[in-house]
């Protein structure tokens, strides 16, 4: 999406099939494939059980700050840019990342 806004059409010819239109409702279409994707692999893969659904709604909202940057923003091409510098995200990620391992330290801890 962000190349075919920058022109893109005029360096990689395969972008002229594509609108940006097009591209927003294929971009929508993913995101919603990659939730229920990630909600199916909490229930069923995951070492941690139900703690591990806590983690969806960090996950949603790193999703849908995601979208706001490229598509509101029209900011995008480099998502691992838009990770590191992006506040909002950083303070999401940080959340995220607590969700999932101070659980398994109380597990460890009162098992162990």
């Amino acid at each position: 999406r962000h190349e075919l806004a920058a022109g893109g059409a005029g360096h990689r010819p395969a972008l002229s099939g594509y609108s940006a239109h097009f591209l927003d409702h294929v971009l929508v279409l993913c995101s919603v494939l990659t939730v229920v994707t990630y909600l199916l692999y909490l229930r069923t893969e995951t070492s941690f059980g139900p703690v591990a659904l806590l983690t969806a709604p960090c996950a949603l909202f790193a999703l849908f700050r995601y979208l706001q940057i490229v598509m509101v923003r029209s900011e995008g091409g480099n998502p691992v840019r838009i990770l590191l510098r992006d506040r909002v995200m950083v303070v999401n990620t940080l959340i995220w990342l607590a969700l999932i391992t101070v659980p398994e330290l109380f597990e460890r801890f009162y098992r162990g």
